[in-house]
């Protein structure tokens, strides 16, 4: 991959998440317990396995052992290539280090990065290293995107905001989705489908005629009384 890199005149920074953010602790719980499952059925697997013709287990089952993220650590230095590391909220720090670098483009797995309109966004899950020493590598469209969704770019931003997130969790946005479906309960939102929500939030913002804070606040949470409107308008 480093020679690869070299041929290229391509200069990396690999950037590894230090972070606590408690914000997302649900998130890292859940996927905790995701590999824990797959672990199970890897095992169950091969104690199966071992009873019948012996076939590796499903990709899909894959767990990075735990001590991956410290050898490439030391693969990087080896290699003089020098990582960072983040500290407080990840995301946000590696977006701000692209741009104050002006950075060519980023690498990375989580779509959300794309809300930021980075230069360029490649997907590290189609990263392949060929033989030959050459990279194929899927580079995001953000406008073909956007085109798709008949959304500009610019209210990514909002659009990931009002979908619930770890501000602004789907909870809060409850009475906000119910108007959106014209639905007039818990029981009525959770039979409908994930992606009707979404294409109703995404009508809504493609819409709105002013995108501002506290404009976009005073509809989705009108329904709130005015200390609660003020406290979530904040956020």
């Amino acid at each position: 991959l480093n020679m690869g890199l070299q041929k290229s005149s391509i200069r990396i920074v690999p950037v590894f998440n230090g972070a606590l953010e408690l914000s997302h602790l649900e998130e890292w719980h859940q996927h905790e317990l995701d590999v824990r499952q797959r672990l199970g059925s890897i095992f169950q697997y091969l104690e199966n396995a071992v009873l019948g013709q012996w076939k590796p287990p499903p990709k899909v089952w894959w767990v990075a052992p735990a001590v991956l993220e410290l050898a490439m650590r030391m693969a990087f230095r080896h290699l003089n290539i020098l990582p960072i590391c983040t500290t407080e909220d990840h995301a946000q720090q590696v977006i701000d280090y692209v741009r104050e670098h002006n950075s060519h483009g980023l690498l990375a797995e989580s779509a959300v990065y794309m809300i930021f309109q980075p230069p360029r966004l490649f997907s590290s899950n189609s990263l392949k290293l060929k033989f030959t020493g050459k990279i194929d590598v899927i580079d995001v469209n953000v406008d073909s995107v956007a085109r798709a969704l008949d959304l500009h770019p610019n209210r990514f931003t909002l659009l990931a905001a009002l979908l619930g997130n770890h501000i602004l969790p789907a909870k809060d946005l409850h009475d906000f989705f119910c108007d959106l479906l014209e639905v007039d309960s818990t029981d009525s939102l959770q039979s409908v489908e994930h992606e009707k929500v979404i294409e109703a939030v995404i009508n809504f913002v493609r819409r709105l005629e002013n995108t501002g804070p506290e404009f976009v606040g005073n509809i989705i949470f009108r329904s709130k009384p005015s200390s609660v409107k003020s406290e979530l308008v904040s956020q």
